[in-house]
């Protein structure tokens, strides 16, 4: 399978971005640098595969993702200085959609956006999430909010 270019190209940019910050930009360094971003490109080919990364619509995510960690800060600090501490705890098992490993671990990495949840294990196709309130649509946030990675992978939904 033929890596695109522009996969080449981006990831190229990163790792000379990130070179160049560890380095302060000295020019000095770059001898030392271009082979080991070479080495870091190609190494990141193996270990992460390139995926369908559609950059809008993880633009047009970031500001709800920033609005709702915000919003789930307050709740879960609200809750933990509340006298009567009104938490209901519990486990909630989650049957993934998403079928890349990649999606996954976003997923599973931004479960947290949500007020009072917390990503506990991620085990194949399940995602269990630690819920502070059980609340009935919880099953349906986390669904929207897995059509959301999905959409930023450029991934389809499984349908069972």
């Amino acid at each position: 399978m033929a890596i695109p270019w522009t996969s080449v190209l981006s990831r190229t940019l990163v790792f000379s971005l990130l070179w160049w910050g560890l380095t302060g930009g000295q020019e000095l360094q770059w001898w030392l640098g271009v082979p080991a971003i070479i080495l870091a490109t190609a190494s990141s080919f193996v270990l992460l595969p390139p995926s369908r990364f559609v950059w809008h619509r993880f633009f047009s995510f970031m500001p709800m993702f920033l609005v709702r960690s915000l919003i789930g800060a307050t709740d879960v600090a609200w809750r933990a200085f509340h006298p009567a501490l009104p938490i209901d705890p519990v486990l909630v098992q989650y049957p993934l959609r998403l079928s890349s490993s990649v999606s996954r671990v976003s997923l599973a990495n931004v479960i947290s956006l949500m007020p009072g949840t917390l990503s506990a294990e991620l085990r194949g196709p399940v995602l269990s999430v630690h819920v502070l309130v059980h609340r009935p649509d919880i099953q349906a946030e986390i669904s929207h909010l897995e059509e959301r990675i999905a959409r930023i992978f450029g991934e389809p939904i499984q349908t069972a």
